[in-house]
């Protein structure tokens, strides 16, 4: 004997069989395009692929990165710690920034913190380490693209990291006093 349920999902398929037969074969072809619609991948940076990752949690000595080019990369705790791509702390190094350029000193009395160490790790898929803090902090997922940007060897920051040009001002547009001080030195050599 078949339960109502089953006897239900068994009306509704007949009805969904009968309703795509009487369905015109234009409007039928319609949704089988868009399945067979296929995406461009995007190129991925090879440069950004770790072939080995150490987390030295016990020894407190940090993160170790091999990459696929063969450089290899060492982050400290305490460094990942600062460099961590949450919104919450994107946020606050956004605000500190302001308030630095605006003149507002935010450690007038600096505090003494203790330094900065990983309870655990753990790996996120394919693509990232999730490291918990000993400050409590637990929210950043360090994907290894962005691991390999922040590498601290000068190295990584020419390849990685580029500073803005003369020209340009951390917001956008070219400061115009700069252009136009270059440009009148440039007339002038």
């Amino acid at each position: 004997m078949m339960s109502w349920a089953c006897s239900c999902a068994v009306t509704r398929l007949i009805y969904c069989i009968k309703r795509i037969r009487d369905t015109p074969r234009s409007i039928r072809a319609f949704p089988r395009a868009l399945v067979e619609y296929k995406a461009v991948p995007i190129p991925i940076d090879l440069r950004k692929k770790p072939v080995g990752v150490k987390v030295h949690v016990t020894t407190g000595a940090g993160v170790d990165v091999t990459w696929s080019d063969g450089h290899t990369s060492h982050y400290d705790f305490p460094f990942l710690r600062d460099r961590c791509p949450c919104a919450m702390c994107n946020d606050d190094r956004e605000k500190k920034s302001q308030d630095k350029a605006k003149g507002i000193k935010a450690d007038l009395l600096p505090m003494y913190k203790p330094r900065v160490t990983a309870k655990a790790a753990n790996a996120v898929g394919n693509y990232a380490i999730h490291i918990d803090f000993s400050d409590g902090h637990s929210t950043g997922i360090y994907s290894f693209g962005h691991l390999r940007e922040i590498c601290p060897c000068d190295a990584c920051a020419r390849d990685f990291r580029t500073a803005p040009s003369a020209h340009e001002t951390p917001n956008g547009p070219p400061n115009e006093t700069v252009a136009s001080e270059s440009t009148a030195k440039e007339k002038s050599a």
